[in-house]
């Protein structure tokens, strides 16, 4: 198959290929973005990272404004059971 006239040949490397940096949720941005691995590329431990940061954000606010269960549960968006959880794993470390 030859090659058709007038038709530009797109070159297959990707520093030449006009690529648009959406970025994420995470950031405006994919080369300026802090994670070191892409969330895409490992969801689980992109997860895992966003629920450790939440859990330390409940014992703080557990432990600073000292409210109760049932209201730090509404105050995340969590079930009682979870923030029950959250508390027994802070304790024991």
């Amino acid at each position: 198959m030859s090659p058709q006239k007038n038709v530009p040949i797109i070159d297959a490397l990707p520093e030449h290929y006009p690529y648009r940096d959406d970025g994420c949720d995470v950031s405006p941005s994919c080369l300026g973005c802090h994670l070191p691995c892409c969330k895409y590329d490992d969801p689980t431990a992109y997860y895992q990272q966003i629920r450790e940061s939440r859990d330390q954000e409940v014992v703080q606010v557990s432990r600073t404004q000292g409210k109760t269960v049932p209201q730090l549960a509404q105050h995340f968006g969590l079930s009682q059971r979870t923030v029950h959880r959250i508390l027994q794993r802070a304790r024991a470390n």
